[in-house]
Parts: structure tokens; C-alpha cells; sequence
């Protein structure tokens, strides 16, 4: 008995590990368009005042 709620515990472990790497997996995502929409801006800038 022991040793089955031992291996549940670890599954209910896993699938919280699993929902944190996927909600941090969606951070990143985010974060990366991000600093991708604030390097275009820049370029965009940085082409309008060489000018």
C-alpha cells in the first residue's frame, strides 16, 4: 500500500512539473516574440533616423 501511494504522490509530482514546464515553455514563447518585435522596432528606427 505504501509503496502504490508513494508512486501516486510521484505521479501527481510529474503531471505539476509537467504543467509548470508547459506554462513556462508559454512564457518563453512570449517573451521571445516580444524581444523580436522590440529588435524589428528598433531596426525600423534605427533605418528612419540614418536617413
Amino acid at each position: 500500500m505504501e509503496i502504490h501511494q508513494r508512486r501516486c504522490t510521484n505521479v501527481m509530482e510529474l503531471r505539476e512539473e509537467c504543467e509548470f514546464c508547459k506554462a513556462y515553455a508559454a512564457r518563453e514563447a512570449e517573451a521571445s516574440k516580444r524581444r523580436a518585435k522590440a529588435k524589428a522596432a528598433e531596426a525600423a528606427m534605427n533605418r528612419h533616423s540614418s536617413k
